[in-house]
């Protein structure tokens, strides 16, 4: 049976490594979209079973927006997003929650076309999806364990804000941006130590969890 996909990304070097291993692994891509309102315009012309989505689609609407999108316009698709944040919280997004039955995969564990295919046959229901197949080492599972809130600190953090400025964005007090630093520095294992400033150490495990400077792309 034939299966139709789409690709929604907006690095076209992506989208072309994308449709080739689809087209190899027996898929017929029959759209690819860098925006958000291309992809739903595709998916609406050319009814896909299966969207393969890129989380960060730069300025504008995210990967999770998309998804949710083409769920509207066409409730029975299957979803797989890929993405380089191991972490999915990490991206600033008003919309985190993704749709149902979509399997995320992180980018650094697609070095086959066999994992692609795996996830791709979760995403359809014809398998379950291996959950060693997106690796969990222990400082993603120490991400994990934060709150949205120490998330969101934490990402501050790391773009450069001061507590008194993260105060005034969270509409908490500096006091209270102090603490919520400090049990982040503990939850994240980072040591005292006065040759390295823990704010630093603090952008360095978010950047480290978003994936190279190279390629900071969902």
């Amino acid at each position: 049976m034939e299966i139709k996909a789409i690709l929604i990304d907006d690095d076209d070097f992506t989208r072309l490594l994308l449709s080739s291993t689809l087209k190899d692994l027996g898929y017929t891509v029959v759209a690819d979209a860098a925006t958000a309102a291309d992809a739903i315009r595709a998916a609406t012309e050319h009814v896909p079973d299966l969207a393969i989505v890129d989380l960060d689609l730069g300025e504008g609407p995210t990967g999770i927006d998309v998804a949710h999108g083409l769920r509207r316009v066409l409730p029975e698709i299957a979803l797989v997003m890929l993405s380089s944040y191991e972490e999915p919280r990490l991206i600033k997004a008003k919309q985190l929650e993704l749709p149902e039955g979509t399997v995320y995969v992180v980018k650094k564990v697609v070095g086959t076309p066999e994992v692609l295919e795996k996830a791709i046959s979760a995403a359809l229901g014809h398998e379950g999806f291996a959950s060693e197949l997106i690796e969990i080492d222990n400082k993603t599972k120490r991400m994990r364990r934060l709150s949205d809130s120490q998330v969101e600190v934490m990402r501050l953090v790391a773009s450069g804000f001061t507590n008194a400025a993260i105060a005034k964005r969270q509409f908490l007090t500096e006091a209270s941006v102090g603490k919520a630093v400090a049990r982040l520095i503990k939850q994240l294992n980072i040591p005292a130590n006065e040759e390295q400033n823990q704010r630093v150490l603090i952008a360095q495990a978010y950047y480290e969890s978003i994936g190279p400077s190279t390629s900071r792309r969902g």
